[in-house]
């Protein structure tokens, strides 16, 4: 569940385990924080770079609970564990975007592809009866990724993709994909949940 330590907590929670429980909307709105689930829905452990946040690493299966003031403002981007900094990074990679409390008071959201492609990835509203959209792009792009746009580890595993607009089109086209597009037409808001899940892989 979500629980409080200074401004930000992070909880591991095994899938075997059971659901995971949720405080009420009423309940985190009255201490003025928002809560975030991060879960790694992939077969490799990840490590995770969220902004104000120190690295962690998210096993298969695994959800991270990470409670934050209702003004945060970040990214939340991922990669293999096994990749090696010289492969990883700096590299391509899939993030997503979130701004609680933005105009007119709603949460601002999306999944971009501006800085390339490495893992599917997904932010999708929780709280109890909202009606917000979730930004999608869980296409393996990798697996369509052109030869010369590729990123490639020491075993000639494909790791990311680079830029490629026609590609991120084609396979998410409802996501943030060129910065030419300063408005982010695609993003998302919502002003009716407290809570959000990202996933990942």
């Amino acid at each position: 569940m979500f629980t409080s330590i200074s401004t930000t907590v992070l909880v591991l929670l095994g899938v075997l385990a059971g659901v995971v429980s949720r405080v009420t909307a009423e309940d985190i709105a009255q201490t003025h924080t928002k809560g975030v689930q991060i879960k790694n829905r992939g077969e490799v452990r990840l490590t995770v770079d969220m902004t104000e946040e120190d690295r962690f690493q998210l096993p298969p299966g695994q959800v991270a609970s990470i409670i934050l003031k209702d003004t945060w403002s970040g990214t939340i981007s991922a990669q293999p564990t096994n990749c090696k900094a010289d492969t990883c990074d700096g590299a391509p990679h899939t993030t997503a975007h979130i701004q609680f409390g933005g105009e007119k008071g709603k949460d601002r959201y999306y999944i971009s592809l501006e800085e390339g492609f490495n893992l599917p990835m997904k932010i999708q509203p929780t709280g109890q009866n909202n009606f917000c959209k979730s930004s999608t792009c869980l296409e393996d792009i990798l697996e369509h990724c052109p030869e010369d746009q590729r990123i490639k580890d020491d075993n000639g595993d494909t790791t990311a993709c680079k830029w490629d607009v026609d590609l991120f089109r084609n396979y998410c086209p409802h996501v943030v994909i060129t910065k030419e597009d300063p408005n982010h037409s695609n993003a998302v808001t919502c002003s009716s949940s407290n809570t959000y899940m990202v996933l990942i892989g």
